[in-house]
């Protein structure tokens, strides 16, 4: 038993040396359990923790060949009574967990591991208990996945396997969007929910995106030249936006035929929603403008059928956002402040033409306060709709980074105005209760010019000498009247001197200062920022409908035809529909010469080889090939195709 103890820790001092020689002849020769601990600075680690902490590539490739037990993952923080031991156990392994050794040889693909790791990190950081104390060690994670995830990518050689990556395989809980589902990015679409932005924005990952994104356009419209980028947008205005309700009558009846192949494409599908979008904003804002009715007046017929295409337009509006809602899941689309944003504006501009059909012309419009409502509403969302459709303008690349800068900034804008607001209220009060009984006519004597007179001299509006001056005089009953006019003015000078000099001097210029630090700590990576935005833009429009609104609310014959072999399938067989869209996607990747499994796999050996040519995956512990591999390769470089010919044979 003691011999067995000190060969134990002769296997603990190999792992905490990192000396694979002596653990591999202990692992062999003597046979050691792998299943050791040891207890450092208060904590008991396994040895395949301490090895994956070194990011021991040798160490953790034997211990786990030798039998080593996997690591579990640590509970989620409890609140805020956890021990301070447990914080650190849970830290220490998450340690372990993303450390690359340990993600390659336990994982087949370690990519869809690093993005779950990260999405699980993200979690925790944003949790109460983790926030405001250990969130910086876990941050220190996270970079280390990203860039992990980064050099993996790097390791592809052309862009046939950087396509094939993105592409990844389709999530199983995610629900299909449509027949083509197989041809999503999957691995992109799950690296931006992780965040990836060094990934996604990396020029391997960008260059097959926009191969992607420039699918089914003219050949010509990636020359270079002033004129040939006047003839491509007025190729777009004209095919995408004068001949859309044409092209998208051809694609509802002929959606295979060359003419409906212009707008079935991914920047075809944005242009023609852009333009619909904004077709419908100019309509609401012209029909106001038209219908800006007297209310003793009646209204005629065409009222009624411009607002009932309006509402059937709304409708498609809506329809939209409930296709996407279930293409991406309930809890995704709520879960971003964005789509509930664009559900709040369609609702509003949808009461508001329910209301105005039902009640325009009536007594109940004529003689109530139903028109002021209904104008200021309508007035609040319309600007609000004007804001959200400057998101377009990310996807061009004049406007789109400096755009990205305006968004970030808002939320400096947000702070200063909160402080400000409470400064300003804290003056309001002050200056009003000591003007309200001097009996002068003065700016400060109601809370609503205090307001309006603190408020316009921030933005250089000045309150005159008269209103701060005050004629006032106490103990008139008595023989000696007492004068205390100098005493209010001069306080109330001294207030107002304050204000100005705290919302002026302190605050706009810590706003600026604010502005300006963000805008030099976005300006390094705004790159990539901007790319991040417009890729999610991009995946976005990959899986989304050809047809913009009103037109997607018209089902085309394929939709018609697959949805009646959709309804014979799920009455033979209850899964029906999924084995359907399984077999689908398997057919499609089988077609392929290469695989998201065969790629992956390559990625991972050519990492490996970088690192240490020795630490081929290909081969167990003995040196033998291991049983999915029938033959050994030494040249990675020509790896790939190797596999290809295996595949042959």
């Amino acid at each position: 038993m003691a011999d067995e103890e000190d060969i134990g820790k002769l296997l603990i001092e190999a792992v905490l040396r990192s000396d694979a020689n002596a653990a591999v002849q202990l692992l062999t020769e003597r046979g050691v359990n792998t299943d050791l601990r040891l207890e450092r600075n208060g904590l008991i680690k396994p040895i395949l923790q301490l090895a994956a902490e070194n990011n021991d590539y040798a160490m953790v490739k034997l211990l786990l060949e030798h039998g080593s037990p996997l690591l579990s993952n640590p509970a989620f923080p409890g609140g805020f009574k956890e021990d301070i031991l447990t914080g650190r156990t849970r830290i220490d392994v998450y340690k372990s967990l993303c450390s690359p050794p340990y993600i390659i040889f336990t994982k087949d693909d370690p990519l869809t591991r690093v993005f779950e790791l990260c999405k699980e990190m993200s979690k925790l950081m944003n949790s109460h208990a983790v926030k405001n104390t250990s969130k910086i060690y876990y941050s220190t994670l996270v970079q280390q996945l990203k860039l992990f995830a980064v050099e993996i990518l790097e390791c592809c050689y052309n862009s046939e396997e950087v396509s094939i990556l993105l592409k990844g395989k389709p999530c199983k809980n995610r629900p299909l969007s449509n027949i083509l589902d197989v041809d999503q990015y999957h691995l992109a679409v799950r690296a931006i929910e992780s965040d990836q932005k060094e990934f996604i924005g990396h020029y391997y990952s960008q260059d097959v995106l926009k191969n992607g994104w420039e699918m089914g356009q003219p050949t010509w419209s990636q020359r270079d030249g002033v004129w040939w980028s006047i003839l491509y947008w007025s190729y777009c205005i004209m095919v995408f936006g004068v001949l859309q309700i044409p092209f998208g009558i051809i694609y509802i009846f002929a959606p295979c035929c060359p003419i409906s192949q212009l707008i079935n494409n991914p920047k075809g599908r944005f242009i023609m929603r852009a333009f619909a979008h904004a077709v419908f904003l100019i309509s609401m804002i012209v029909f106001d403008l038209l219908h800006s009715l007297d209310p003793t007046v009646d209204v005629d017929l065409m009222f009624y059928i411009a607002i009932s295409v309006i509402f059937i337009w709304i409708l498609a509006l809506l329809y939209e956002e409930v296709l996407q809602c279930y293409q991406i899941g309930t809890h995704n689309y709520f879960s971003d402040i964005v789509n509930i944003f664009d559900i709040v504006i369609k609702m509003s501009f949808l009461a508001i033409t329910c209301i105005q059909a039902k009640f325009v012309g009536t007594a109940t419009y004529r003689y109530t306060i139903l028109p002021v409502f209904i104008d200021c509403w309508y007035s609040i969302i319309c600007v609000f709709a004007c804001i959200r459709y400057m998101e377009n303008l990310f996807l061009v690349e004049f406007v789109g980074p400096m755009l990205f800068h305006f968004s970030n900034m808002a939320t400096d804008v947000a702070r200063f105005i909160c402080i400000f607001l409470i400064v300003c209220i804290t003056f309001v009060f002050g200056l009003y209760n000591l003007y309200n009984d001097t009996g002068t006519d003065g700016s400060f004597t109601s809370l609503e010019t205090t307001i309006t007179s603190l408020l316009g001299s921030v933005f250089g509006s000045t309150v005159s000498d008269s209103s701060l001056e005050v004629s006032l005089e106490f103990n008139v009953s008595a023989k000696f009247n007492q004068d205390a006019s100098e005493v209010y003015s001069t306080l109330g000078f001294t207030l107002y001197a304050v204000f100005c000099l705290i919302s002026i001097l302190v605050l706009v210029n810590l706003c600026i200062a604010m502005m300006s630090d963000t805008y030099a700590r976005l300006q390094e990576r705004v790159d990539i920022e901007w790319k991040f935005k417009r890729t999610k833009m991009w995946l976005h429009y990959f899986s989304a409908p050809t047809l913009p609104p009103p037109l997607n609310l018209i089902p085309t014959g394929y939709c018609l035809v697959q949805m009646c072999l959709r309804v014979c399938s799920f009455r033979r067989s209850p899964r029906g529909n999924k084995r359907t869209a399984s077999n689908t996607n398997s057919a499609k990747q089988q077609t392929d010469g290469l695989t998201y499994d065969k790629v992956i796999q390559v990625l991972v050996d050519r990492y490996l080889y970088k690192i240490n040519p020795a630490l081929n995956r290909r081969y167990n512990k003995t040196g033998i090939l291991n049983p999915s591999t029938k033959k050994s390769c030494t040249d990675y470089t020509n790896y790939l195709c190797d596999i290809e010919d295996e595949n042959n044979v």
